[in-house]
């Protein structure tokens, strides 16, 4: 994503490596942040989201953060965020 909302962009803790801004309940913004560079993909299984989040290369020092949209509707009720294969938890928080 290159435009972020300034709400999200507010709403982000630079502390969390892994974080989710949620908006209506249908329009989601992951945050992750890692020093390597990510490769990220979707996968819908029954009525989950399975977003994964691979780290691929340590091109360098300096920490990026990639943010991602997901949009859902009554289809999902699961969102699954696996960093490297594995399931990871994430805080969340509702805006406006």
């Amino acid at each position: 994503m290159n435009t972020v909302p300034q709400k999200v962009k507010e709403a982000t803790n630079p502390d969390d490596q892994l974080q989710m801004n949620n908006k209506d309940g249908k329009v989601s913004y992951i945050i992750f942040q890692s020093q390597e560079d990510v490769k990220a993909s979707l996968e819908s299984v029954g009525k989950t989201a399975l977003i994964k989040l691979d780290e691929v290369d340590a091109s360098n020092d300096k920490q990026k953060q990639y943010i991602y949209t997901l949009t859902t509707d009554e289809s999902v009720d699961t969102i699954d965020i696996q960093v490297n294969g594995k399931s990871t938890p994430y805080p969340m928080t509702i805006i406006d």
